[in-house]
């Protein structure tokens, strides 16, 4: 359990909270599920100008596709 020093009630784990709501590891075969472009993805994803808006992309939906949340990548 986490330590607890507020009154809140601790259900999950640390191990547990990481594994519903971090991010995801990808073993080579899910890499290439999740961060492969279909005909609509790949316009969109071309239609981007800058490069990091065109990674930002891939990354946002490879990891949605595989989890269906939004992450925050610093």
């Amino acid at each position: 359990m986490m330590p607890n020093n507020t009154k809140r009630l601790a259900i999950l784990s640390q191990d547990e909270v990481q594994e519903l709501f971090g991010l995801p590891n990808f073993i080579h075969e899910e890499r290439e599920i999740y961060f492969s472009l279909d005909p609509d993805e790949y316009l969109i994803f071309e239609s981007l100008r800058q490069t990091n808006a065109k990674l930002l992309f891939l990354i946002q939906l490879g990891y949605f596709k595989a989890s269906h949340q939004f992450f925050v990548f610093t």
